[in-house]
């Protein structure tokens, strides 16, 4: 189940938060098993090697009893469907610490064998957001991750559309977003939107070239 993380957008969701911690996971509902990255193991508490990953481990993690229960679970079932590509969480590693988190699911992505399975990576955002009363950290782990996801995939339409790293694709987004004195996430969800407007096989370019003001020439 260790597989490698080929899709250029979810390389980009790891490597890119800098001082945030992050984890990669796959899930397999047809046997309600998991396989959990090293980095993954050891934000929930662990050393690598200590814990098997199991549905119950996750539970005890978000302290699930009763009603609780009942929405983890339902949200792991909306996660692996790819309904919810991005979820906002406060969890309990091992030690007790509360830490607040972001679940990414990749929902491009596909098992080359043909069984079902959810792939993601786990962002420790606490450092970020800080965690206290439950509402007030899903709220700011809620914005957090809306600005995040829009930035992530405005970075992969740039760098698939001239063909650079995810990271000269943030490079041009931020000297762009300079240029025009917008904030870097306003300047994602354009690019997002216009990505999403396009036909069918068009070329981005021109249209992106009109929001990025000529980034790709610069970059």
């Amino acid at each position: 189940m260790n597989g490698s993380a080929g899709n250029a957008v979810l390389s980009t969701w790891v490597a890119s938060p800098g001082a945030v911690a992050a984890g990669e996971f796959r899930y397999y509902p047809g046997t309600d098993t998991w396989w959990w990255s090293d980095a993954l193991v050891e934000l929930f508490g662990y050393a690598p090697g200590e814990v098997v990953p199991t549905t119950e481990l996750l539970l005890w993690h978000h302290r699930a009893t009763g009603k609780d229960r009942e929405r983890t679970l339902a949200a792991i079932a909306l996660a692996a469907s790819g309904e919810a590509p991005v979820q906002v969480q406060v969890i309990q590693d091992a030690r007790g610490s509360e830490r607040a988190v972001v679940v990414l699911v990749d929902v491009a992505w596909s098992d080359p064998t043909g069984v079902p399975v959810a792939r993601g990576v786990v962002l420790d955002v606490t450092s970020v957001v800080g965690v206290g009363a439950r509402a007030q950290a899903n709220e700011q782990i809620g914005l957090w991750a809306q600005s995040h996801a829009a930035i992530e995939q405005a970075k992969g339409v740039v760098a698939l559309a001239y063909r650079m790293t995810p990271d000269a694709a943030f490079a041009a987004l931020r000297r762009s977003s300079s240029l025009a004195n917008v904030k870097v996430r306003d300047l994602a969800a354009a690019i997002v939107a216009v990505a999403q407007d396009l036909p069918a096989g068009a070329d981005p370019r021109p249209a992106l070239d009109r929001v990025l003001g000529g980034a790709d020439q610069a970059a």
